[in-house]
């Protein structure tokens, strides 16, 4: 990211980039809706020929060979950060769909980094010389997004074979239960451990390791089932913290475009970025207006922009 144009609730519009506005343009890198209203941004660029990539569909009896692929991947995913990878569980009508997403951001077919995963056998598999906005077409039809209602929620951990199991066992539990009322959907991915802690306020630069995001989706075509759907997510979500715990692997951070609206993202970067998040909002948007007339969650002061921090329904 080089730029942002920003209005702000004053009527200002401010260009923040590093070497100006640098507290701004730091801050609109991780706090959501909180500062302004971003009108246009400015991104690095860099040469491009196509990727490779795509999917490879598995046996459900396979799932315990793919979740090793998985993790012996992260190795070469630190060696080689062209390359990268989503495990992928659906169930709908009760049926189980384990997938591979791979992609790789240089036009070479098959490279050395996936042999491990593609030593797990596949019963179909979409393996080609492509472009991203096709790999984000079949990620996007793994969430079922027809649905008229959907909800994401996102847990954290470091890499745990015990964790990542459950994580996958309660998932076929899990989505067995809500059959009746929605498909289900959950996605493994790979968060490397290179991250510049000046540029951001996630918390997760120094980690130390690489890390496991995993978001969970319900997709329903009846509203009355959407209090269900959260139910079942904060329960499946609380048994996998429980697991992590026990495994000495958890971790606070909270992606915010996978969260759900019970979960409390800011607060998942850790009191230091916080406190720089409302500093930098104190300065910029001292009347708290998108604190207070700009409604949704994941707000500096609770989530429906309750300046007392009391969550409103």
């Amino acid at each position: 990211m080089r730029s942002f144009e920003v209005a702000l609730a004053d009527g200002r519009v401010l260009v923040a980039r590093r070497d100006s506005e640098p507290d701004l343009f730091r801050a609109l890198r991780s706090g959501g809706s909180n500062l302004g209203v971003v009108a246009s941004f400015e991104l690095e660029l860099y040469p491009y020929s196509g990727m490779w990539g795509g999917f490879r569909v598995l046996n459900p009896d396979y799932l315990q060979q793919a979740i090793e692929a998985f993790l012996g991947f992260i190795p070469k995913m630190e060696a080689d950060q062209k390359g990268h990878t989503i495990l992928a569980l659906s169930s709908e009508n009760d049926v189980l769909q384990v997938s591979q997403f791979l992609a790789y951001t240089d036009p070479v077919r098959d490279p050395p980094v996936f042999d491990q995963l593609q030593e797990v056998p596949a019963s179909q598999k979409s393996l080609h010389l492509t472009h991203q906005s096709s790999l984000a077409t079949f990620l996007a039809a793994l969430q079922h997004g027809s649905g008229a209602h959907q909800a994401l929620a996102t847990i954290t951990f470091r890499p745990n074979r015990q964790t990542l199991e459950l994580a996958c066992s309660l998932f076929k539990q899990t989505a067995a239960e809500m059959m009746d009322m929605a498909q289900s959907t959950l996605e493994i991915h790979l968060l490397p451990r290179r991250f510049k802690l000046k540029d951001d306020c996630y918390g997760i630069a120094s980690s130390g390791d690489p890390l496991i995001c995993a978001v969970i989706a319900f997709t329903t075509n009846d509203g009355k089932h959407n209090g269900t759907v959260l139910q079942a997510q904060e329960k499946y979500l609380h048994q996998i913290a429980e697991e992590a715990k026990r495994n000495n692997v958890g971790h606070p951070f909270l992606y915010m475009n996978y969260a759900g609206r019970f979960q409390d993202v800011i607060t998942s970067y850790g009191a230091e970025n916080v406190e720089f998040l409302k500093r930098v909002a104190a300065a910029y948007d001292p009347d708290q207006v998108f604190q207070r007339l700009l409604p949704g969650p994941f707000k500096l002061y609770g989530r429906m922009g309750d300046i007392d921090g009391n969550l409103e329904p």
